[in-house]
């Protein structure tokens, strides 16, 4: 393996554990099951929008999750929650900014959709059990 590919990955599993913990942290002394499903669901709405959305614009955040999850491979009943929660949903209710955590880390495009695979992975995997 090249050494850059090294680095990309090591600097994607160093933000996917750093956010981890920031995510645990905040959720601390609160064990609201419902903040932090919140939690999850802004991410993976944000993910969606930073991937997909990012190429269409205009198009609903349903929609962007929707092709995003599809495209990840990530489909299941459980989630038909989060889905009918996104009719309802505003860009303003999102708490998670995806874009911004990924500039504001200096991370390529190709090093935030690989952030966001894993980190929507693990969402979905947390709502699932839930």
């Amino acid at each position: 393996m090249k050494k850059s590919t090294l680095n990309k990955v090591g600097v994607a599993l160093s933000l996917f554990f750093v956010t981890q913990f920031s995510f645990v942290h905040a959720m601390n002394g609160k064990n609201d099951g419902s903040l932090r499903y919140l939690a999850q669901r802004d991410v993976i709405v944000g993910c969606g929008q930073y991937v997909v959305g990012y190429q269409n614009p205009s198009q609903s955040n349903q929609k962007n999750v929707s092709q995003y999850l599809n495209y990840l491979g990530i489909l299941s009943p459980k989630l038909d929650r989060v889905f009918s929660e996104l009719n309802k949903l505003s860009s303003e209710k999102i708490r998670v900014d995806i874009p911004e955590y990924i500039k504001m880390n200096n991370l390529s495009r190709e090093q935030g959709i690989t952030f966001c695979a894993l980190k929507s992975q693990q969402s979905v995997d947390d709502i699932l059990i839930q």
